[in-house]
């Protein structure tokens, strides 16, 4: 593999890869922002930049690719796609964390908003089930996620802690997930008119749990503060 192949393959290049990938599929509007990026925080003395994209379209309410930078080796990214309200459809949702040259943190999951698992979930879950099974490698290396992130998990996660030999196999399952979920997605019809609520309520309670729990609000709680961050989570992860 040439220069350009391999660097292809780093997870360091997953944001510019997933928007590539989505670009081919779907048909995208930057979405408009109070919070627009790039960031810089006064709180970190201007030394941490948030930078990225946060698209939406008439389907899709987030499609967002951020990418946070510290000033000592350590790089995070996050990758978060949701449909709108009315499909009650599982979110999308990656996370890299750099840590120098060599070690990274990886995730790639699916969530059911609320927990409720009404609207195209099992044939969802199914076929990430199936892919996972295809990358033994990073299932070795899987490791225990946060307790209090539980209730939101299901089958389909994968959390891993890696090293750059690796990075190529987890770019792989990322994009052979990525590909079944926006498949699936686009598939997805809208929920009744009488399943509405239900299916508003527990977006609702699923955007609380993240605003207290996920791994890119936390990020961004500490560079923006506590109340700075959830309105800037909330405004780019979930359109509010």
């Amino acid at each position: 593999m040439g220069q350009k192949g391999a660097f292809m393959d780093s997870l360091i290049e997953i944001n510019r890869v997933a928007l590539d990938a989505i670009d081919k599929k779907l048909s995208l509007r930057p979405a408009p922002l109070r919070h627009p990026l790039p960031a810089r925080s006064a709180r970190t003395l201007g030394l941490v930049t948030v930078d990225g994209k946060i698209l939406e379209s008439e389907r899709y309410n987030r499609v967002i690719a951020i990418q946070t930078r510290f000033p000592f080796p350590v790089t995070s990214i996050s990758i978060f796609i949701g449909l709108r309200n009315e499909y009650d459809f599982p979110v999308f949702s990656s996370e890299v964390v750099l840590l120098g040259r060599k070690k990274r943190f990886f995730m790639v999951e699916t969530h059911t908003p609320g927990g409720d698992g009404r609207n195209n979930d099992r044939t969802l879950f199914d076929r990430l089930v199936q892919v996972k099974a295809n990358y033994p490698a990073l299932l070795e290396k899987q490791t225990k996620v946060r307790a209090e992130t539980q209730n939101v998990l299901n089958e389909t996660a994968l959390a891993a802690n890696l090293t750059n030999s690796l990075d190529g196999e987890a770019m792989k399952l990322f994009l052979d997930y990525l590909d079944v979920y926006l498949d699936t997605a686009e598939k997805a019809q809208p929920v009744t008119e009488s399943a509405m609520e239900a299916a508003r309520q527990g977006f609702e309670r699923y955007m609380e749990d993240e605003l207290a729990h996920g791994f890119g609000v936390k990020a961004y709680k500490m560079i923006f503060g506590k109340k700075g961050g959830e309105d800037r989570a909330k405004e780019h992860f979930f359109g509010r």
